[in-house]
Protein backbone atom coordinates (compact mmCIF):
# COMPACT_ATOMS: atom_id res chain seq x y z
CA UNK A 1 0.00 0.00 0.00
CA UNK A 2 1.24 3.04 -0.83
CA UNK A 3 1.99 6.14 1.19
CA UNK A 4 -0.79 8.78 0.47
CA UNK A 5 -1.60 12.66 0.82
CA UNK A 6 -4.21 14.87 1.26
CA UNK A 7 -4.21 16.46 -2.31
CA UNK A 8 -4.40 12.62 -3.45
CA UNK A 9 -7.22 11.26 -1.17
CA UNK A 10 -8.86 14.90 -2.34
CA UNK A 11 -8.76 14.12 -6.10
CA UNK A 12 -10.21 10.33 -5.09
CA UNK A 13 -13.22 12.26 -3.33
CA UNK A 14 -13.61 15.37 -6.23
CA UNK A 15 -13.71 12.52 -9.07
CA UNK A 16 -12.42 8.99 -8.90
CA UNK A 17 -11.94 8.83 -12.68
CA UNK A 18 -9.57 11.83 -12.10
CA UNK A 19 -7.85 9.81 -9.90
CA UNK A 20 -7.14 7.06 -12.20
CA UNK A 21 -5.85 9.05 -14.79
CA UNK A 22 -3.38 11.01 -12.14
CA UNK A 23 -2.11 8.01 -9.83
CA UNK A 24 -2.76 4.67 -11.52
CA UNK A 25 -2.55 5.55 -15.29
CA UNK A 26 -0.49 8.19 -14.63
CA UNK A 27 -1.39 10.18 -17.71
CA UNK A 28 1.23 12.64 -19.31
CA UNK A 29 -0.63 16.36 -19.56
CA UNK A 30 2.25 17.73 -21.24
CA UNK A 31 4.37 20.79 -20.73
CA UNK A 32 0.77 22.27 -19.66
CA UNK A 33 0.56 24.52 -16.33
CA UNK A 34 -2.11 26.59 -14.96
CA UNK A 35 -1.61 29.97 -14.59
CA UNK A 36 -3.33 29.81 -11.24
CA UNK A 37 -1.18 26.88 -9.82
CA UNK A 38 1.68 28.42 -10.84
CA UNK A 39 0.88 31.81 -9.53
CA UNK A 40 0.71 30.19 -6.31
CA UNK A 41 3.81 27.69 -6.30
CA UNK A 42 5.85 31.57 -7.39
CA UNK A 43 3.90 33.30 -4.33
CA UNK A 44 4.94 30.52 -2.03
CA UNK A 45 8.58 30.11 -2.67
CA UNK A 46 8.91 34.41 -2.29
CA UNK A 47 7.14 33.96 1.28
CA UNK A 48 9.67 30.85 2.11
CA UNK A 49 12.80 32.68 1.20
CA UNK A 50 11.44 36.03 2.96
CA UNK A 51 11.51 33.90 6.31
CA UNK A 52 14.23 31.60 6.11
CA UNK A 53 16.27 35.25 5.60
CA UNK A 54 14.33 36.48 9.01
CA UNK A 55 15.40 33.07 10.53
CA UNK A 56 19.28 34.57 9.86
CA UNK A 57 18.08 38.47 11.18
CA UNK A 58 17.82 39.37 7.56
CA UNK A 59 14.77 41.38 6.89
CA UNK A 60 14.03 42.23 3.16
CA UNK A 61 12.32 45.43 1.81
CA UNK A 62 9.46 45.25 0.35
CA UNK A 63 10.89 45.95 -2.85
CA UNK A 64 13.62 43.06 -2.61
CA UNK A 65 10.45 40.34 -2.04
CA UNK A 66 8.75 41.76 -4.96
CA UNK A 67 11.88 41.39 -7.05
CA UNK A 68 12.69 37.88 -6.24
CA UNK A 69 9.08 37.07 -7.34
CA UNK A 70 9.16 39.16 -10.28
CA UNK A 71 12.83 36.89 -11.10
CA UNK A 72 11.17 33.54 -10.31
CA UNK A 73 8.40 34.49 -12.18
CA UNK A 74 10.61 34.91 -15.24
CA UNK A 75 13.01 32.08 -14.61
CA UNK A 76 10.74 29.64 -13.99
CA UNK A 77 7.78 30.20 -16.06
CA UNK A 78 6.72 27.09 -18.05
CA UNK A 79 6.24 26.98 -22.11
CA UNK A 80 2.73 27.02 -21.93
CA UNK A 81 0.59 28.83 -19.08
CA UNK A 82 -2.88 28.08 -19.33
CA UNK A 83 -5.25 30.84 -18.61
CA UNK A 84 -8.61 29.67 -18.95
CA UNK A 85 -10.67 33.58 -18.91
CA UNK A 86 -10.26 34.88 -21.84
CA UNK A 87 -10.43 38.69 -20.60
CA UNK A 88 -7.67 38.55 -18.62
CA UNK A 89 -3.47 37.49 -19.61
CA UNK A 90 -0.38 36.49 -17.86
CA UNK A 91 0.14 40.24 -16.41
CA UNK A 92 -3.14 40.14 -14.71
CA UNK A 93 -2.43 36.90 -12.74
CA UNK A 94 1.79 38.42 -11.91
CA UNK A 95 0.18 41.84 -10.45
CA UNK A 96 -2.26 39.39 -8.77
CA UNK A 97 0.34 37.71 -6.82
CA UNK A 98 2.65 40.87 -6.20
CA UNK A 99 -0.90 42.65 -4.45
CA UNK A 100 -0.38 39.52 -1.94
CA UNK A 101 2.96 39.58 -0.96
CA UNK A 102 2.66 43.57 -0.76
CA UNK A 103 -0.15 43.32 1.01
CA UNK A 104 0.79 40.47 3.29
CA UNK A 105 4.60 42.45 3.70
CA UNK A 106 2.93 45.19 5.15
CA UNK A 107 0.60 43.49 7.51
CA UNK A 108 3.31 41.29 9.16
CA UNK A 109 6.32 43.49 9.00
CA UNK A 110 9.17 42.70 10.83
CA UNK A 111 7.61 39.23 11.07
CA UNK A 112 8.45 39.00 14.81
CA UNK A 113 4.73 37.55 15.76
CA UNK A 114 6.66 34.30 16.37
CA UNK A 115 9.69 32.25 15.74
CA UNK A 116 10.08 30.17 12.46
CA UNK A 117 11.50 26.44 12.87
CA UNK A 118 10.54 24.99 9.62
CA UNK A 119 9.57 26.12 5.98
CA UNK A 120 8.36 23.82 3.32
CA UNK A 121 9.27 20.82 5.76
CA UNK A 122 8.13 17.61 4.46
CA UNK A 123 6.60 15.29 6.56
CA UNK A 124 5.76 11.67 6.30
CA UNK A 125 4.02 9.42 9.48
CA UNK A 126 2.24 6.86 10.40
CA UNK A 127 -2.03 6.65 10.94
CA UNK A 128 -1.72 3.00 12.59
CA UNK A 129 0.52 1.46 15.39
CA UNK A 130 1.58 -0.82 12.06
CA UNK A 131 2.60 1.58 9.70
CA UNK A 132 0.23 0.55 6.88
CA UNK A 133 -1.80 3.51 6.53
CA UNK A 134 0.91 6.18 5.83
CA UNK A 135 0.50 10.00 4.81
CA UNK A 136 3.25 12.45 3.12
CA UNK A 137 2.66 16.39 3.36
CA UNK A 138 4.54 19.52 2.81
CA UNK A 139 3.89 22.28 5.69
CA UNK A 140 4.18 25.47 4.28
CA UNK A 141 5.56 27.15 7.83
CA UNK A 142 5.87 25.51 11.42
CA UNK A 143 6.54 28.11 14.14
CA UNK A 144 6.82 28.80 17.71
CA UNK A 145 4.80 31.72 19.54
CA UNK A 146 6.50 33.45 22.69
CA UNK A 147 3.72 31.01 24.75
CA UNK A 148 5.32 27.99 23.03
CA UNK A 149 2.34 27.25 20.75
CA UNK A 150 3.45 25.92 17.95
CA UNK A 151 2.14 26.97 14.58
CA UNK A 152 0.88 25.45 11.46
CA UNK A 153 0.54 27.26 8.30
CA UNK A 154 -0.93 26.97 5.25
CA UNK A 155 -0.84 30.34 2.46
CA UNK A 156 -3.69 29.98 0.03
CA UNK A 157 -3.89 31.99 -3.12
CA UNK A 158 -7.12 30.78 -4.36
CA UNK A 159 -9.83 33.87 -4.30
CA UNK A 160 -12.24 31.92 -2.19
CA UNK A 161 -12.25 31.25 1.48
CA UNK A 162 -13.78 28.63 3.24
CA UNK A 163 -16.21 29.00 6.37
CA UNK A 164 -15.30 28.48 9.79
CA UNK A 165 -17.41 25.31 9.68
CA UNK A 166 -15.50 24.14 6.94
CA UNK A 167 -12.03 24.90 8.73
CA UNK A 168 -12.69 23.43 11.61
CA UNK A 169 -13.42 20.42 9.95
CA UNK A 170 -10.22 20.56 7.59
CA UNK A 171 -8.42 17.54 6.61
CA UNK A 172 -5.32 18.69 5.50
CA UNK A 173 -3.70 20.80 8.43
CA UNK A 174 -5.30 18.53 10.87
CA UNK A 175 -3.18 15.68 9.55
CA UNK A 176 -0.15 17.76 9.61
CA UNK A 177 -0.71 18.23 13.40
CA UNK A 178 -0.81 15.06 13.74
CA UNK A 179 2.85 14.72 12.54
CA UNK A 180 3.97 17.67 14.69
CA UNK A 181 2.63 15.56 17.44
CA UNK A 182 4.72 12.65 16.66
CA UNK A 183 7.37 14.81 16.06
CA UNK A 184 7.11 17.24 18.99
CA UNK A 185 5.51 14.57 21.55
CA UNK A 186 5.94 17.59 24.31
CA UNK A 187 3.98 20.17 23.12
CA UNK A 188 0.54 20.91 24.48
CA UNK A 189 -1.16 23.37 22.12
CA UNK A 190 -0.99 23.79 18.41
CA UNK A 191 -2.55 26.09 16.75
CA UNK A 192 -3.64 25.81 12.90
CA UNK A 193 -3.74 29.28 10.66
CA UNK A 194 -4.72 29.57 7.17
CA UNK A 195 -3.51 32.81 5.25
CA UNK A 196 -6.04 34.13 2.44
CA UNK A 197 -3.49 36.05 1.01
CA UNK A 198 -5.71 37.67 -2.15
CA UNK A 199 -8.54 39.01 0.30
CA UNK A 200 -6.85 38.70 2.49
CA UNK A 201 -7.78 37.41 5.51
CA UNK A 202 -6.20 34.45 8.49
CA UNK A 203 -8.42 32.15 10.21
CA UNK A 204 -7.47 29.46 12.99
CA UNK A 205 -8.71 26.74 14.39
CA UNK A 206 -7.53 24.11 16.99
CA UNK A 207 -8.09 20.51 16.88
CA UNK A 208 -8.36 18.35 20.39
CA UNK A 209 -7.31 14.56 20.42
CA UNK A 210 -10.61 13.67 20.01
CA UNK A 211 -10.90 15.45 16.76
CA UNK A 212 -7.70 13.83 15.66
CA UNK A 213 -8.45 10.30 16.31
CA UNK A 214 -12.42 10.89 14.23
CA UNK A 215 -9.93 12.39 11.64
CA UNK A 216 -7.24 9.02 11.61
CA UNK A 217 -10.19 6.63 11.38
CA UNK A 218 -12.12 8.79 8.34
CA UNK A 219 -8.84 9.02 6.29
CA UNK A 220 -7.71 5.16 6.99
CA UNK A 221 -11.41 4.73 5.70
CA UNK A 222 -10.82 6.05 2.62
CA UNK A 223 -7.98 5.20 1.81
CA UNK A 224 -9.40 1.39 2.62
CA UNK A 225 -12.16 2.71 -0.36
CA UNK A 226 -9.42 3.88 -2.81
CA UNK A 227 -7.59 0.62 -2.44
CA UNK A 228 -10.59 -1.43 -2.98
CA UNK A 229 -11.42 0.94 -6.43
CA UNK A 230 -7.88 -0.06 -7.63
CA UNK A 231 -9.03 -4.06 -6.85
CA UNK A 232 -12.15 -3.33 -8.50
CA UNK A 233 -11.16 -1.14 -11.33
CA UNK A 234 -14.22 0.77 -10.20
CA UNK A 235 -13.08 4.84 -10.86
CA UNK A 236 -16.55 6.49 -11.75
CA UNK A 237 -17.10 9.79 -13.28
CA UNK A 238 -18.07 12.42 -11.06
CA UNK A 239 -19.52 15.31 -13.03
CA UNK A 240 -19.19 19.04 -11.15
CA UNK A 241 -18.49 22.52 -11.68
CA UNK A 242 -14.80 21.68 -11.47
CA UNK A 243 -14.26 19.71 -14.96
CA UNK A 244 -14.14 23.17 -16.52
CA UNK A 245 -10.19 23.11 -14.67
CA UNK A 246 -9.54 19.48 -15.21
CA UNK A 247 -6.29 18.98 -16.86
CA UNK A 248 -7.69 15.05 -17.91
CA UNK A 249 -10.89 16.73 -19.66
CA UNK A 250 -9.58 15.86 -22.98
CA UNK A 251 -9.31 12.47 -21.60
CA UNK A 252 -12.53 11.47 -20.00
CA UNK A 253 -15.07 9.21 -21.11
CA UNK A 254 -17.65 11.66 -19.55
CA UNK A 255 -16.70 14.82 -21.72
CA UNK A 256 -14.66 13.51 -25.09
CA UNK A 257 -18.22 13.67 -26.76
CA UNK A 258 -19.10 17.11 -26.27
CA UNK A 259 -15.72 18.49 -26.76
CA UNK A 260 -16.04 17.18 -30.14
CA UNK A 261 -19.36 18.47 -30.30
CA UNK A 262 -17.92 21.78 -29.30
CA UNK A 263 -14.98 21.45 -32.00
CA UNK A 264 -16.84 20.28 -34.82
CA UNK A 265 -16.54 22.84 -37.16
CA UNK A 266 -12.70 22.84 -36.42
CA UNK A 267 -12.14 19.50 -36.91
CA UNK A 268 -9.19 18.10 -39.24
CA UNK A 269 -9.78 15.45 -41.92
CA UNK A 270 -8.17 12.16 -42.10
CA UNK A 271 -5.99 14.11 -44.94
CA UNK A 272 -5.24 16.87 -42.50
CA UNK A 273 -3.93 14.69 -39.75
CA UNK A 274 -0.52 14.12 -40.79
CA UNK A 275 0.16 17.55 -41.81
CA UNK A 276 -0.83 18.81 -38.29
CA UNK A 277 1.56 16.09 -36.53
CA UNK A 278 4.25 17.07 -38.69
CA UNK A 279 3.89 20.52 -38.02
CA UNK A 280 3.72 19.74 -34.30
CA UNK A 281 6.86 18.07 -34.29
CA UNK A 282 8.57 20.97 -36.49
CA UNK A 283 7.31 23.36 -33.42
CA UNK A 284 8.47 21.35 -31.00
CA UNK A 285 11.95 20.49 -32.29
CA UNK A 286 11.96 24.91 -33.04
CA UNK A 287 11.42 25.44 -29.43
CA UNK A 288 14.34 23.06 -28.11
CA UNK A 289 16.55 24.42 -30.41
CA UNK A 290 15.86 27.83 -29.41
CA UNK A 291 16.18 26.57 -25.37
CA UNK A 292 19.64 24.35 -26.29
CA UNK A 293 20.66 27.60 -27.89
CA UNK A 294 19.82 29.98 -24.74
CA UNK A 295 21.81 27.20 -22.44
CA UNK A 296 24.71 27.55 -25.14
CA UNK A 297 24.82 31.41 -24.93
CA UNK A 298 24.37 31.47 -20.93
CA UNK A 299 27.42 29.36 -20.59
CA UNK A 300 29.37 31.43 -22.52
CA UNK A 301 28.65 34.44 -20.37
CA UNK A 302 29.12 32.83 -17.58
CA UNK A 303 32.57 31.70 -18.76
CA UNK A 304 33.72 35.00 -19.92
CA UNK A 305 32.21 36.94 -16.52
CA UNK A 306 34.15 33.93 -14.76
CA UNK A 307 37.51 34.78 -16.52
CA UNK A 308 36.96 38.66 -15.93
CA UNK A 309 35.82 38.79 -12.24
CA UNK A 310 32.16 40.29 -13.36
CA UNK A 311 28.97 39.78 -12.27
CA UNK A 312 27.04 41.92 -14.69
CA UNK A 313 27.46 41.85 -18.33
CA UNK A 314 25.78 45.26 -20.50
CA UNK A 315 23.37 44.74 -24.15
CA UNK A 316 21.84 46.92 -25.68
CA UNK A 317 18.54 47.73 -23.81
CA UNK A 318 18.88 45.17 -20.71
CA UNK A 319 21.96 43.53 -18.70
CA UNK A 320 22.88 40.35 -17.32
CA UNK A 321 23.65 39.18 -13.70
CA UNK A 322 25.07 36.46 -13.32
CA UNK A 323 25.77 34.98 -9.75
CA UNK A 324 28.26 31.88 -8.73
CA UNK A 325 27.20 29.97 -6.18
CA UNK A 326 28.40 26.52 -4.48
CA UNK A 327 26.52 24.03 -1.88
CA UNK A 328 27.05 21.44 0.60
CA UNK A 329 25.44 18.39 0.07
CA UNK A 330 26.24 14.63 2.31
CA UNK A 331 28.47 12.45 0.50
CA UNK A 332 25.95 10.06 -0.67
CA UNK A 333 23.66 11.92 -2.71
CA UNK A 334 24.63 9.93 -5.55
CA UNK A 335 23.36 6.58 -4.59
CA UNK A 336 23.96 4.91 -8.17
CA UNK A 337 27.54 5.02 -6.92
CA UNK A 338 27.45 2.46 -4.65
CA UNK A 339 27.42 4.95 -1.40
CA UNK A 340 24.23 3.66 0.60
CA UNK A 341 26.41 2.77 3.78
CA UNK A 342 27.61 6.02 3.96
CA UNK A 343 24.33 7.25 3.87
CA UNK A 344 23.07 5.12 6.48
CA UNK A 345 26.33 6.11 8.62
CA UNK A 346 24.81 10.19 7.91
CA UNK A 347 21.79 8.98 9.61
CA UNK A 348 23.42 7.54 12.27
CA UNK A 349 25.70 10.42 12.83
CA UNK A 350 22.56 12.54 13.09
CA UNK A 351 20.08 10.17 15.47
CA UNK A 352 23.31 9.89 17.85
CA UNK A 353 23.87 14.03 17.79
CA UNK A 354 20.17 14.46 18.15
CA UNK A 355 19.81 16.75 14.85
CA UNK A 356 17.74 14.34 12.84
CA UNK A 357 15.06 17.17 13.19
CA UNK A 358 17.09 19.63 12.36
CA UNK A 359 17.51 18.44 8.81
CA UNK A 360 14.33 19.16 7.43
CA UNK A 361 14.61 17.67 3.84
CA UNK A 362 17.81 16.96 1.47
CA UNK A 363 16.64 20.16 -0.84
CA UNK A 364 20.02 22.07 -1.16
CA UNK A 365 18.22 25.17 0.66
CA UNK A 366 17.37 23.38 3.51
CA UNK A 367 20.66 21.45 3.37
CA UNK A 368 22.74 24.17 3.20
CA UNK A 369 20.65 26.08 6.39
CA UNK A 370 21.78 23.19 8.51
CA UNK A 371 25.41 22.95 7.42
CA UNK A 372 25.70 26.57 8.01
CA UNK A 373 24.59 26.81 11.73
CA UNK A 374 26.21 23.28 12.29
CA UNK A 375 29.88 23.55 11.38
CA UNK A 376 30.40 26.19 13.97
CA UNK A 377 29.34 23.54 16.66
CA UNK A 378 33.17 22.19 17.78
CA UNK A 379 31.50 18.62 19.52
CA UNK A 380 30.90 17.24 16.07
CA UNK A 381 32.16 19.76 13.06
CA UNK A 382 34.87 17.49 12.30
CA UNK A 383 32.86 14.29 11.92
CA UNK A 384 30.02 16.49 10.18
CA UNK A 385 32.51 17.75 7.49
CA UNK A 386 33.79 13.92 7.11
CA UNK A 387 30.25 13.22 5.30
CA UNK A 388 29.69 16.07 3.34
CA UNK A 389 31.17 17.89 0.38
CA UNK A 390 31.18 21.34 -1.14
CA UNK A 391 30.04 21.41 -4.48
CA UNK A 392 29.99 24.52 -7.55
CA UNK A 393 26.84 24.47 -8.86
CA UNK A 394 25.77 26.23 -12.67
CA UNK A 395 25.70 29.83 -12.83
CA UNK A 396 22.89 31.48 -12.46
CA UNK A 397 22.40 33.95 -15.13
CA UNK A 398 19.38 36.44 -14.80
CA UNK A 399 18.07 39.73 -17.41
CA UNK A 400 17.30 42.61 -15.70
CA UNK A 401 16.32 46.20 -16.50
CA UNK A 402 19.41 48.65 -17.01
CA UNK A 403 19.30 51.37 -13.61
CA UNK A 404 20.64 54.53 -13.71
Amino acid sequence: MGTYSHSRLSTFEQCPRKYKFKYVERFDTGDRVSVESFLGKIVHQALERLYELVTYGKIWSEEELLKFYDDSWEKQKPIELVIRDDDLNEDHFRDRGRKMLSDYYQAYHPFDQDRTVALERNVVFNLDDDGKYRIRGIIDRLAVKPDGTLVIYDYKTARTIQSQVNLDEDRQLALYQIAVKQLWPDRDKIELVWHYLAIPEKRTSERADVDLDKLVDETIRLIREIEQARIDDNFPTKETRLCSWCEYMSFCPAKIHQLQADEQAGELRDDEIVKAIDRLVEIKEYFAALVEEEQTIKKQLADYAKLNGLTVLSGTNKNVNIRFWSQYRPRFAKLTEGKAEEKKRFVDFLVETEMIDQVFSYNAQGFNSFVTKAKYNPAYRDRLFEMIEHVDCAPTVTIRNKTG
